[in-house]
């Protein structure tokens, strides 16, 4: 009996032991939200008489389910779009009512914004005395780029046998005019006019010829007025008008196509007008709201069908867990894994956002629903949950116990590379574009299925001036050097704003090492040493169960043998290099950026200890297959972080979770072994965040507010295995930065109590809800086994130690990203 039952508890921890993680109270980590939207009914010019006031009008759009926080209430400025002092309008509010009141002629810029800043929506205001004219296009902008410099493509896609054709670009537009007679009264002024493009305005329509800069200007000569549009032709560029022009751009395009963004695509809520919570349709095709905005997808009246559009690939990370269970698989009559993932969108070639969305909520996101009480609050949520057909169902396994196909879920399951939404695999910039791969409402584990929201596997890559938010991870970048961030927000995830690693590592080879050992050094191969009749077994044993050797010889004991995991390394070439200028982090799940390593524990080598490998076996129904040598020592990356970047990242210590990396079904199965355990959370079996927040204490980095503790990670070292990359912050990036934080877990796990277990006596324990269970020997049992998965080496971090602008006093909450920092920075 206490055999078996040691078994349990010892294996329990082991099941977690992947990434340490154990999730098993039902509680949630809330995101307050912002505003989805401003909607007006403003053209992208509009004319202001002097001396005439108006009042501005425009909606904020919520969720209704999950009304924004505070910092979300609209308010309007206007400025100057020319270089004169004197303003040419004011703006002045009376209560929540804001007026216009036009004061000189010219141009001006006026923007309404939620209170915080994090979403906005701009117009070219003209101020007239007597008569104006403009030209407007009569497919709009999105009045909310980030670039001020306007883009259309050479060409225009038109389809003929079902077959994209490019032809040279139309722009539709019209003569607004005050008074409106005097729009019959314009003519085009050629010598204001470039040479690329020329305008027929009785039909209303400009005609590209060319690329390059380009303007059109218009005159009135009996009112003496005129009005320039100027804009960029992007050569070889395609106008993208339509869900089908944005995939013959991508995935459908061998080569692809530079694509130039003239409309947002939505999700089917967002873009369509419904009734009776129902999409209203128009010759079976959904009823859009607005001219620029489409449906990401291609909706039937009652559903998607994305198989045909998506772009997949095969992983380039680690499989040899893949390949593994698939060997075993094929033997056993069991289903194998495919190790493809997939993409929204592919993108070859450069592509222009002009500040339009591409939110692939419809299919990044599950359509399968489930309410849940939190356990803390009492507050019913609703969660999201995979449905058969949905194709983004989490990330590829690095490492499972368990049957990934099988009737019942795997005990748990280390991930991989994860699907993407917007995948960019050859040198391009994309340049002014809002991605985000769903609206999740509040509840951050709702990010679990939906996948990373965009990922560089090439090199030279750019992605600047854009808004990327709302993905398991955001951003993703491995192996990809030259790789650039520039005058970017990146914001929302359940794990990572941006996660950057390498797919190259080096597997442990059995080479001729040298061990500490209490008696002595010891020279011998890695698995001699490692294997059930070594001496490096025993060792692994007396750690995991607590019969303790001096605390320093056991800690050169185990050093000794992660560097023969490591192999000796200390230094590698770097497999990928990225430059972060002048960027904004927000609200990431666990820390702004993360630097993979593999984890990289004699388990994974060759299942030593064996008291472990001898537990996990026990369950061989639920656990039929168990993989060895899966990892080795990952090629580092370089990360420079330079120029006005900024953190926005504050959480509080008991939202920092770590619970996204790993999907686990361990109370569902203990349970179910007849244990009736009561909850075990992450502090009992992996006390990282208690050890993280000791040492933060000892950095300054702990921001206390009332009763809550806030602790800001720009960047986390991933630890267990050998992490030889590098985070450098230069010229003053980021604000006050610790150096590095070192989280030595042995350092704490060694000074654990070791002695006899009596596991009839904890396992009562543990049944009764008796929290005396958890004694320094059971501490050490649980959280001893961890390492022998991930490894021994500390995980690092650098923390925020001066707040400053990134935290909001008044309101006891972080602050927020202003998009005014990206327009003044656009380049």
């Amino acid at each position: 009996m206490k055999k078996r039952n040691l078994a349990i508890l010892l294996v329990m921890p082991f099941l977690v032991a992947l990434l340490g993680i154990a999730t098993i109270n039902t509680t949630f980590n809330l995101v307050e939200n912002d505003l989805r939207a401003i909607e007006w009914d403003y053209a992208d010019a509009e004319l202001f008489k002097i001396g005439q006031t108006v009042q501005l009008v425009a909606r904020g759009i919520t969720d209704s389910r999950y009304p924004p926080g505070a910092g979300n209430d609209l308010v309007w400025e206007v400025s100057n779009s020319d270089e004169e002092e004197e303003p040419h309008a004011r703006i002045s509010s009376q209560g929540q009512n804001y007026y216009f009141t036009g004061l000189t002629a010219g141009e001006v810029i006026i923007t309404c914004s939620n209170s915080k800043g994090t979403v906005f929506r701009s117009l070219t205001g003209i101020v007239y005395a007597q008569n104006a004219i403009a030209v407007v296009p009569a497919v709009g902008g999105s009045q909310a780029n980030v670039d001020p410099n306007i883009y259309y493509g050479e060409y225009d896609f038109y389809y003929q046998d079902n077959s994209p054709v490019k032809r040279p670009a139309e722009i539709d537009f019209k003569i607004s005019a005050a008074p409106a007679a005097l729009a019959a009264d314009v003519e085009t002024d050629l010598s204001n006019t470039t040479s690329n493009i020329s305008a027929d305005l009785s039909r209303g329509k400009i005609f590209i010829n060319g690329s390059g800069e380009a303007k059109l200007t218009v005159i009135s000569p009996s009112a003496g007025c005129s009005y320039t549009f100027a804009f960029t032709v992007v050569k070889g560029g395609v106008n993208v008008y339509t869900y089908r022009d944005l995939l013959n751009c991508t995935n459908l395009s061998e080569q692809g196509e530079i694509a130039v963004l003239r409309c947002s695509f939505e999700s089917l809520q967002n873009a369509c007008r419904y009734k009776d919570g129902k999409p209203v349709l128009q010759n079976g095709k959904p009823e859009l709201l607005s001219s620029n905005t489409q449906v990401f997808g291609n909706y039937s009246g009652s559903s998607f069908n994305f198989a045909n559009e998506v772009y997949t690939f095969k992983t380039p990370y680690n499989t040899s867990y893949i390949s593994q269970w698939n060997a075993f698989a094929a033997a056993n009559g069991r289903q194998p894994i495919d190790d493809r993932l997939t993409a929204g969108l592919r993108v070859q070639k450069d592509f222009y956002g002009n500040g339009f969305t591409v939110n692939m909520h419809n299919l990044c996101y599950p359509t399968g629903v489930k309410e849940v009480q939190d356990g803390s609050t009492g507050q019913v949520h609703q969660l999201a949950e995979l449905s058969p057909s949905d194709m983004f169902r989490g990330p590829l396994p690095f490492y499972a116990l368990g049957d990934l196909n099988g009737s019942s879920p795997p005990l748990v399951t280390a991930y991989g590379q994860d699907n993407v939404g917007f995948y960019i695999d050859s040198s391009v910039t994309v340049n002014d574009v809002k991605l985000k791969n769903c609206d999740f409402g509040s509840v951050v584990s709702n990010l679990s299925y939906s996948g990373t929201v965009a990922e560089v596997a090439a090199d030279n890559v750019t992605i600047k001036n854009s808004v990327l938010t709302n993905g398991k991870n955001v951003l993703r970048a491995f192996s990809a050097q030259n790789f650039t961030l520039r005058n970017c927000m990146l914001g929302v995830s359940q794990n990572f704003l941006l996660l950057v690693g390498s797919n190259q590592y080096i597997p442990v080879r059995d080479e001729l090492c040298t061990f500490s050992t209490p008696g002595g050094a010891v020279q011998t191969t890695l698995s001699a040493f490692l294997s059930a009749e070594g001496e490096g077994d025993k060792l692994l044993n007396s750690f995991v169960l607590g019969d303790q050797q001096d605390k320093q010889s056991l800690k050169s004991a185990l050093h000794s043998i992660q560097s023969g995991l490591n192999m000796g390394y200390n230094s590698l070439e770097t497999a990928g290099s990225v430059l972060v200028e002048g960027c904004k982090f927000y609200r990431s799940g666990i820390a702004s950026i993360g630097l993979e390593c593999y984890f990289n524990g004699p388990f994974l080598y060759n299942l030593s200890p064996t008291a472990v490998n001898s537990i996990a076996k026990i369950l061989g129904d639920v656990i039929p297959f168990i993989p060895q040598n899966v990892s080795g020592v990952s090629y580092p990356v370089s990360i420079d972080i330079v120029g006005n970047t900024k953190f926005y990242d504050y959480k509080s210590l008991q939202s920092w979770d770590i619970s996204g990396l790993i999907n686990q079904n361990i109370t569902q199965i203990a349970n179910g072994l007849g244990l009736n355990l009561r909850e075990i959370t992450i502090d009992d079996v992996f006390p990282l965040k208690t050890i993280l927040s000791a040492a933060a204490q000892n950095s300054g980095a702990i921001l206390t507010h009332g009763q809550t503790q806030f602790i800001n990670v720009p960047v986390a070292y991933y630890g267990g295995g050998l992490n030889l990359s590098l985070a450098r912050f230069q010229g003053g990036a980021g604000g006050g930065i610790s150096p590095t934080v070192t989280v030595d877990l042995l350092d704490t796990y060694l000074n654990y109590g070791g002695g006899d277990v009596d596991p009839d006596k904890l396992l009562g324990d543990l049944q009764g809800g008796n929290n005396a269970a958890l004694t320094s020997v059971m501490r050490g049992v649980l959280t001893k086994t961890v390492t022998t998965v991930t490894g021994f080496s500390p995980f690092k971090f650098n923390l925020v130690t001066e707040p400053g602008e990134l935290f909001n006093y008044e309101l006891g909450a972080p602050a927020s990203p202003n998009f005014r920092d990206l327009i003044s920075s656009a380049s």
